[in-house]
């Protein structure tokens, strides 16, 4: 028995909202559609929060005299060892009264 091969340039009759995605037997729906919805009854919509995130992105997150090809590791951390050094300070004069 010969085994044909299928054309496949055929469409698909399945729309793109209705898209459905098929992993080890279980149909997992589109979820993009109803997490739209959601923030528009928040009063939200993406392209707010598109920008939110933009403007988060291009913020700074240490000061300009560290440079990440001078110092990668200080740069990336700049915020989160300044936080630590705080906590850090608090212990000790807790600690020491």
């Amino acid at each position: 028995m010969k085994k044909t091969k299928k054309n496949s340039n055929t469409k698909s009759s399945v729309t793109k909202k209705n898209k459905q995605c098929v992993y080890s037997g279980i149909a997992l729906n589109s979820f993009e559609n109803k997490y739209e919805k959601e923030l528009k009854k928040k009063g939200l919509e993406t392209k707010d929060i598109e920008h939110q995130l933009i403007k988060l992105f291009k913020t700074p997150f240490s000061p300009k005299t560290i440079k990440p090809e001078n110092d990668y590791y200080s740069y990336i951390n700049y915020s989160w060892l300044e936080e630590k050094s705080k906590e850090l300070k608090i212990k000790k004069n807790i600690m020491y009264r």
